[in-house]
């Protein structure tokens, strides 16, 4: 994918096209600038002996000769004129994605004034013939996919804006766009194509920690604000059941002075995280609740959560120990017994409530806690809102129990960091690399993917990088810019225990596909009671696109396969959707999955992203 800055002159193409290509770790040329090279002379001295129209013939000659070399990755800064074609008006279009910084004639004049090689402006009337052309040229530089002002503004912000823009457009234009390298929906399918996916995007923000940072901002009972909160399904659903509750929300900030002072039904939607945090929450209310779920969330054990609430002093009625659950007030503080392998969400629901029971409280985990990392989070965000808990750790430093004082959330803002599950997906995109048969990693195909805004943090799927770094993956991050890039790697299979980090097996498994040897990804039984039953679903479904893939009962066996397209069931879960998805643009020949609009659970953007990385013209 190339990014074409088109503008006037002044408007900065040159400067911001080398902190845009910078920024995305792309190559950048200057037209102008070429020009000069191949011609031995300057743009004033071209115009000078050959003229104006010998000047736009040579400048669309360089442009066409760059389309058929097919140059790509790359930020071309064009001339100012560029656009008075419509032969290389229709090019730039054809040759990536076009931007236009839109400046005032009396900045473009400000900047101009003092710079002798602008052979249009050598006239003592420099702001008025800025004025004239941009108002000529506009509604030919309006036809620019994205639109930025850039009077008054740095460059930095200027970048951040254009990367902003491009992928907000990337999204609004999905279903319109013609079918690309990658896959074009089709209803609720997707249609994915073999392509090498490369470049640089940012991942929303973390899912479990935004539930978390409503939920605690909201038991604040003080405005707080939650920037950069995920919007998503399962984030909506909470955002929802905290309403229901008393809660009010004006933009990102949050409002809890009201809550528990109403309550109702608590739609969850299909989010297990609602269900398991709220059904705490609810319990604290001074009303009757009811909540509610749909879809495979009515399948997903509740009984051991309620067993815990029950003998917290809670009252709490389950449908045979699935939703839809039902309380009424009393939940005082006690103790109480959790299994600790089934859900890590029955503790972190718990640890959210009990503060602000009446008594002291204390949870005894029976067995090892399971996904232990998620529990470190929820406890960092608690600790954010200035409420402690002593957790109780064995010889081993596992976490065997935890000890809640009553006490108050206090107020604060907090902001909410990208997400390691969503990076997951691309990292292991861009060690895979390009995958074709007889083409090296090291010379050609994807050149890497990086994620940008991203740090090492307590998430539990920020494991996914040394988990790579194991199985040979090339993985750099850069603290300094909060960068974190896969480059294309040889993948060796190693032995994966997934008790903490399960979100990461489904992309896993597909690394394992890629990788010389077995991958053994175990510890997994908890997988299959997700969204679906991911253990069976990943088996299932690569053994369609041809892998060599053994199901145990908490584990999965992959051999280094090659992949064929294949017609693929997402089974309405996310994470599979887009595992698939990433195998599907390293198999042989078309693939299609179906109900591809799964994935707005947790990333709704996950297509648009899939789709600018592989775009080529």
């Amino acid at each position: 994918m190339n990014i074409l800055l088109i503008g006037i002159m002044g408007s900065g193409k040159t400067t911001v096209g080398y902190a845009l290509a910078e920024s995305r770790q792309m190559a950048f040329v200057d037209l102008d600038r070429e020009l000069e090279n191949v011609e031995g002379r300057t743009i004033s001295e071209i115009f000078k002996t050959d003229g104006e129209d010998a000047f736009r013939e040579k400048e669309s000659a360089l442009l066409l000769k760059w389309a058929e070399q097919q140059l790509d990755n790359t930020v071309i800064s064009t001339g100012g004129g560029i656009v008075l074609s419509e032969v290389n008006l229709q090019l730039i279009k054809k040759m990536g994605r076009t931007v236009w910084l839109d400046v005032s004639a009396e900045v473009a004049h400000q900047r101009t004034q003092h710079e002798p090689n602008r052979p249009l402006l050598n006239h003592p009337e420099r702001a008025e013939i800025l004025r004239v052309l941009i108002r000529r040229r506009r509604e030919l530089y309006e036809q620019a996919e994205v639109h930025v002002q850039v009077d008054d503004k740095s460059v930095d912000k200027i970048v951040d804006e254009i990367n902003d823009r491009l992928r907000q457009t990337a999204k609004s234009a999905l279903r319109s766009r013609v079918l690309s390298a990658i896959g074009q929906l089709e209803g609720k399918s997707m249609r994915i194509e073999p392509s090498a996916l490369q470049g640089s995007l940012k991942v929303p923000p973390s899912k479990s920690m935004t539930h978390r940072a409503l939920i605690c901002a909201a038991l604040s009972k003080k405005p707080c604000r939650v920037s950069n909160a995920l919007v998503s399904d399962d984030t909506l659903a909470t955002a929802s059941a905290l309403k229901v509750l008393g809660t009010r929300f004006e933009g990102d900030v949050l409002d809890g002075t009201e809550i528990f002072t109403i309550g109702g039904t608590l739609s969850c939607g299909e989010s297990g995280s609602t269900l398991r945090f709220m059904l705490p929450l609810a319990c604290l209310g001074q009303t009757r609740n009811v909540l509610m779920g749909h879809g495979r969330l009515l399948q997903r054990p509740i009984q051991p959560l309620a067993d815990a609430l029950n003998q917290l002093g809670g009252h709490v009625e389950t449908a045979e120990g699935l939703a839809p659950v039902n309380t009424t007030p009393g939940l005082s503080g006690s103790t109480c017994t959790l299994p600790g392998n089934i859900s890590s969400q029955f503790v972190s629901g718990l640890l959210m409530a009990l503060p602000l029971c009446p008594k002291p409280s204390q949870i005894q985990l029976e067995g090892s806690l399971e996904s232990a990392p998620y529990v470190d989070v929820t406890l960092d965000v608690m600790a954010h809102f200035g409420v402690h808990v002593d957790v109780q750790r064995n010889e081993h430093q596992q976490m065997t129990g935890f000890s809640i004082a009553p006490q108050s959330y206090q107020p604060h803002d907090i902001t909410v960091p990208s997400d390691w599950s969503s990076a997951a997906f691309w990292l292991v995109a861009g060690c895979i690399g390009n995958h074709k048969e007889g083409t090296s990693k090291r010379s050609g195909g994807s050149n890497g993917i990086t994620i940008e805004s991203i740090q090492p943090d307590r998430q539990a799927d920020a494991a996914i990088v040394p988990i790579l770094q194991k199985m040979g993956g090339k993985i750099t991050i850069q603290s300094q810019s909060k960068t974190v890039r896969a480059h294309a790697s040889d993948l060796v299979g190693i032995d994966i225990d997934v008790s903490d980090c399960p979100d990461l097996v489904p992309i896993l498994a597909v690394a394992g596909c890629f990788a010389a040897g077995i991958t053994r990804l175990t510890n997994a039984a908890r997988l299959r009671l997700k969204e679906s039953d991911r253990l069976s679903a990943m088996a299932t479904e690569l053994q369609k696109m041809g892998a060599r893939i053994e199901e145990k009962p908490d584990a999965l066996i992959i051999h280094q396969s090659a992949l064929s397209g294949a017609t693929l069931s997402s089974h309405n879960d996310h994470r599979i959707a887009m595992a698939l998805s990433i195998a599907a643009t390293n198999a042989t020949g078309q693939s299609v999955i179906d109900n591809a609009d799964c994935v707005a659970k947790s990333y709704p953007a996950f297509f648009n992203d899939l789709q600018v990385l592989g775009e080529k013209t």
